[in-house]
């Protein structure tokens, strides 16, 4: 027997049990269940949520401990309202969103980290809101039920009370000055899962590896001897701009670094910057002037000052042009109004962006249908596909990254992310989301959300294959990214579930024909890989394996195109054939940038051009 008596081994084995509980709870997820689901539970159960230092949620008038179930439905002991009738308290109010709060916990002999959730107590004359609590509650049993593998650092801080702050590391001295903090032992596998959060890391390992850089090394030297007049120099997709947002990212990475490809990278910027004192652009962002300046943005990042930045009159130039009312042009990303806002997050906090993007906001909202089933954006009747007309003398709305309505989300979460236009932002994203959502189609269907819609009556365009541009894949990226911008779980969980089953769902590797970022094998490769990096999940890590391997032994062909890629083009008459491409968006420069990104610890920020991700903002931002 214990030393101490009976007493003592009597608290010896009920401390056991309670550690026994707490790694059940973790483990199995059962707990929170009964939690959020408002079955009956004990304060025995919220101790052991909790960890042993907490004892449930004690009552404002006499400290007893109630259950939670009683909690959330406002009654103290004995029945007794907890809550008056009519009355809460909101985020604004003393308790609000953060009566639950998690955040990883280092010992001080260095073991952990633990999983600390820690409950606020309700003192005399202030009233918890129950609804908060059981909000939080349920956002933490969507984290777990959809994190198959262990949840990231990430993922935890998105249910703080304040999402913009990481959570610091302490130690247990400093968790006791919190009478109801306390932590959980997480297993291995969820303390590695937290020290892969943050940074990124190489994909490809092995034979793999290998391939991919004898690649990347032969598409490098290609595109540094291609003539300057093959390329249109006006062009952040196909010409020079493009190539030189890759040799500036050849130039960051450790490994690959070169003076020559810094030198490589300014004298392509310099050459697309003539364009704009000899040509006429228009203001799209792939092709036109916006495109310029997010290169020179990304490759130069100019000064602070408005005086010392050579932009600032180009991000003015773009504002007037955002005045226009009614807005007579295309919304979509590659040439519209979504591609503005892409530049102009680039270019935040400077005060031009911030206007840019606010326009950019106002001018999405006086586009905006307004249905029952939330807010739809459509491409007018002049502005569909010359080839596609026939089929959509109406117009038709666009459910894509590129051309569609899955950009115009992505671009509303990063000003709602950013605090630009937050109120008019959020309100058009919230609609949006509820309209595209009910747009999802029927497990039997081609796939989950089709490529178009008709404006007539809803016949649909099924999308032809797996792709950034159209289809499954890079729409449940797009809403991933968005979801985790805004700190909304709920639609992080959806957006999820959508990537893993795009991730899955794809068989007819056949439909995917050449090797490109819009609608190739590298685009897949990268944006599975994006979602690797972001989540941890392996299934993802294989669907990117995959699609790289795709592309480096059936997409590449040596001694053909540019280092073997070939690339699929349509024609302006509707016709296709095969170019020697060298741009970044479809060709040569894109599928070199994602067999980088494939073996460099360098996270690839260039990729917010495809909106596969956002700058990282503070959503206390003003």
């Amino acid at each position: 027997m214990w030393a101490g008596g009976p007493h003592h081994e009597c608290q010896r084995q009920r401390h056991q049990q309670q550690r026994t509980a707490t790694r059940l709870s973790l483990n199995d997820g059962s707990i929170l269940h009964d939690l959020a689901s408002g079955r009956p539970c004990t304060a025995s159960c919220v101790a052991r949520l909790s960890g042993t230092r907490c004892q449930g949620i004690r009552s404002q008038e006499n400290g007893r401990v109630v259950s939670l179930e009683r909690y959330l439905k406002g009654q103290g002991p004995g029945g007794r309202a907890a809550l008056p009738p009519g009355r809460t308290h909101g985020p604004e109010g003393p308790w609000g969103p953060s009566d639950v709060t998690l955040r990883p916990v280092l010992r001080a002999d260095g073991r952990g980290p633990f999983l600390a959730v820690r409950l606020l107590r309700a003192r005399a004359g202030q009233q918890a809101d129950g609804l908060a609590l059981q909000a939080q509650l349920l956002g933490l049993l969507g984290v777990l039920l959809v994190h198959d593998v262990p949840l990231s650092l990430r993922s935890l801080t998105a249910f703080t009370a304040r999402p913009s702050q990481p959570p610091a590391f302490q130690t247990d001295k400093q968790s006791k000055r919190e009478p109801w903090g306390c932590g959980f032992p997480l297993s291995s596998a969820w303390k590695d899962d937290m020290r892969r959060a943050a940074p990124w890391k190489p994909l490809l390992h092995g034979v793999e590896h290998e391939a991919a850089v004898e690649a990347l090394a032969a598409l490098v030297e290609a595109l540094s001897n291609i003539p300057s007049h093959s390329l249109p120099l006006a062009s952040l997709a196909r010409g020079d701009a493009g190539c030189a947002v890759l040799f500036d990212a050849l130039a960051r990475v450790p490994l690959q670094a070169d003076a020559q490809h810094r030198a490589r990278a300014d004298a392509l910027l310099e050459r697309a910057t003539e364009a704009l004192a000899t040509e006429t652009l228009g203001a799209d962002l792939y092709d036109g002037f916006p495109g310029i300046a997010w290169a020179v943005q990304r490759v130069q990042p100019p000064s602070e000052s408005p005086d010392a930045d050579p932009l600032t009159e180009l991000d003015a130039a773009l504002e007037d042009f955002l005045q226009t009312r009614p807005w007579p042009h295309r919304y979509d990303l590659v040439s519209g109004l979504v591609g503005m806002g892409a530049y102009a997050l680039e270019r935040l906090p400077r005060d031009g962006a911030r206007h840019c993007l606010e326009a950019v906001v106002a001018r999405l909202g006086e586009l905006a249908e307004r249905t029952p089933e939330g807010l739809r954006w459509k491409t007018q009747a002049l502005h569909v596909e010359a080839r596609l007309r026939g089929e959509h003398p109406e117009g038709s709305y666009n459910l894509g990254v590129a051309h569609g309505m899955a950009g115009v989300l992505v671009v509303l979460g990063g000003a709602v992310a950013a605090g630009v236009a937050r109120p008019a932002a959020r309100e058009l994203l919230e609609g949006g989301w509820m309209w595209f959502m009910a747009r999802r189609g029927e497990d039997s269907a081609p796939a989950r959300f089709p490529s178009r819609v008709d404006a007539r009556h809803e016949p649909l365009t099924w999308p032809r294959r797996p792709a950034w541009c159209y289809g499954d894949p890079g729409v449940a990226l797009g809403l991933h990214t968005l979801a985790r911008a805004v700190g909304n779980p709920a639609w992080e969980t959806q957006a999820l579930a959508l990537c893993r089953e795009a991730a899955s769902r794809w068989q007819d590797v056949a439909s995917v024909l050449d090797g490109g970022l819009c609608h190739g094998s590298a685009g897949l490769a990268h944006l599975y890989n994006r979602l690797f990096q972001t989540t941890g999940e392996p299934a993802f890590e294989t669907a990117a394996r995959f699609w790289f391997r795709q592309l480096l032994s059936v997409h590449r062909q040596p001694g053909q195109g540019v280092a073997g890629f070939r690339i699929l083009e349509r024609f302006d008459d509707g016709t296709e054939g095969w170019t020697d491409h060298a741009g970044l968006l479809a060709g040569a420069a894109g599928i070199a940038l994602a067999l980088l990104a494939a073996i460099s610890p360098v996270e690839p920020e260039w990729d917010r051009l495809l909106l596969m991700s956002l700058r990282p903002t503070s959503l206390d931002a003003p």
